[in-house]
């Protein structure tokens, strides 16, 4: 089990287009990913709409624990993700870099 803190940099916090660009991408992960935030509960982080209760905005701190293969590599991805500055201005989700 590898357990990750992150920050939420994105201005617009994780809304629903991050969550469901974060869940798609770990979907068929067949280890365990799990998402908290200070004060919450823990949600399942392969899923969009769990990710959406945890109510991210910039600036919210997120524990990332990820349980089975590639743990470390897995963290580091959902880690990046959530610490994501993201752009829509072409009407796909991109990360600016």
């Amino acid at each position: 089990m590898v357990t990750k803190h992150t920050e939420v940099k994105n201005s617009r916090g994780i809304h629903l287009r991050p969550s469901g660009y974060i869940a798609q991408a770990f979907h068929d992960y067949p280890g365990t990913l799990r998402l908290s935030s200070p004060g919450k509960e823990t949600v399942n982080g392969k899923s969009a709409l769990s990710i959406l209760s945890l109510g991210l905005t910039a600036g919210s701190e997120v524990i990332v624990t990820v349980e089975g293969d590639n743990e470390e590599e897995i963290s580091q991805e959902v880690c990046r993700l959530l610490s994501a500055v993201y752009d829509y201005s072409h009407g796909d989700i991109t990360i600016q870099q």
